[in-house]
């Protein structure tokens, strides 16, 4: 017999004729095992693409920067610039740049503000943020690549734009940015376009860079700042412990009221921000599979029964429960096989649209897609595992078929 003289590819042969003969059940079944296998591996690429984006940001924004120093308390004040000075005294310090942030609107668009969350955790929507920077020190930390005009300088009123920013508002270098400070309007001449990378991809791209006394004296800050991005001696950077070293005698330095982090932490704080988006991604994913495995389960319970005559017939010909069994594995496998393969074509389309949603929820762009390997093997091993686990029980019910049923209409004609 065929099975006999070929006991492996046989099963595999009458599974496939089973499929064409029933090829909308077949569609059916092979959709469950592609939801599954797509929604998972979409959502791997998506976290782990993400998680490579904003890491990419921040260490790209931080430059040079191996330690971060803000103030400890939660009003946002900020803390004094005398600061600067204790922390640059130490030895292995290279470079201290203070900087203050400031959120601010163009005084054309003051009627019609709008309010979005960003990367960095600040308002965007139609808001920029004004950044105040030492002109001399902060190069040294920061990369600013200039595509356009020329760097701030002393405490002028001038600032300095990303292009995007500067293309979308159709401003260009020698014109006036005419933005709102709490005691009205003012003027800052716009000196400089730099592109989007570096410290462009703070609040991705939605910033001016200004001289550090200018936006303290226009946001009313006196000498307060808000950070500081200290670089630090090579050999110390390149060593854990003498890093770690260093950032405890800035803490015992500064005192209480300070907090010295690494730069990294703030990219921590953002995935931390959008753990709970990943974790209805995550259970998202879940009912997907749940569904998945019950199409699966339903199409081949419907194809068993359907297949009582043929199944007992087979057993009338010498089949044993075990062939059975196989035979209609081999169903479940094969279609295993070509569902995985939809399934992961078509998870790395769902991912791009999964990442664009997140990047518009964030007001961001992520231009990464990170592909884990361990992702791709997780969601090929799941969608088959339960494409067989949803298969069995039929398969088990298919095996009990008695040689009899195949005679049983002869029978009641006699």
């Amino acid at each position: 017999m065929l099975w006999s003289n070929f006991p492996l590819l046989t099963p595999f042969l009458l599974a496939l004729r089973n499929m064409s003969a029933r090829w909308v059940r077949t569609g059916l079944t092979c959709l469950g095992i592609v939801l599954g296998v797509s929604v998972i591996l979409a959502i791997s690429i998506t976290n782990d693409s993400t998680l490579v984006s904003i890491r990419n940001v921040f260490d790209e924004a931080s430059g040079r920067s191996s330690l971060l120093v803000q103030s400890s308390s939660a009003d946002g004040e900020g803390f004094n610039q005398s600061a600067v000075t204790r922390v640059r005294s130490l030895d292995g310090v290279v470079a201290v740049a203070p900087a203050v942030q400031a959120t601010t609107l163009l005084a054309e668009e003051a009627g019609g503000w709008q309010f979005a969350i960003s990367l960095g955790g600040r308002a965007s929507g139609n808001t920029l943020q004004l950044m105040g920077v030492d002109p001399e020190v902060d190069p040294q930390v920061r990369q600013y690549d200039l595509v356009a005009g020329r760097w701030i300088k002393g405490e002028k009123y001038e600032a300095v734009l990303t292009d995007k920013y500067a293309a979308e508002k159709n401003l260009e270098v020698g014109e006036d940015l005419l933005i709102l400070v709490p005691d009205g309007e003012e003027r800052l001449k716009i000196v400089g376009l730099i592109s989007q990378n570096g410290a462009g991809l703070l609040n991705d791209g939605v910033i001016a860079f200004a001289p550090l006394p200018v936006v303290q004296d226009l946001f009313n800050r006196g000498s307060d700042i808000d950070e500081l991005d200290i670089v630090v001696q090579p050999d110390i950077a390149n060593s854990t412990r003498d890093l770690e070293s260093l950032k405890e005698r800035i803490s015992a330095r500064l005192g209480k009221s300070y907090e010295v982090s690494y730069p990294a932490s703030r990219g921590q704080l953002v995935t931390q921000m959008l753990s709970t988006y990943q974790q209805g991604l995550s259970f998202f994913s879940v009912v997907t599979l749940f569904v998945g495995a019950f199409l699966i389960y339903n199409a081949f319970s419907m194809t068993v029964l359907e297949r009582t005559r043929e199944l007992g017939l087979l057993r009338a010909l010498g089949m044993t429960r075990g062939q059975i069994l196989m035979l209609v594995l081999s169903e479940a496998v094969t279609l295993g096989i070509i569902g995985s393969a939809l399934g992961v074509g078509f998870g790395l389309i769902l991912a791009r649209g999964l990442i664009w949603m997140l990047g518009a929820v964030v007001t961001t762009d992520f231009n990464t897609i990170a592909i884990p390997l361990d992702g791709l093997i997780e969601s090929v091993a799941i969608g088959s595992v339960v494409t067989l686990a949803s298969a069995l029980l039929p398969s088990l019910q298919a095996s009990r078929i008695s040689p009899v049923i195949a005679s049983g209409p002869q029978l009641s004609k006699k």
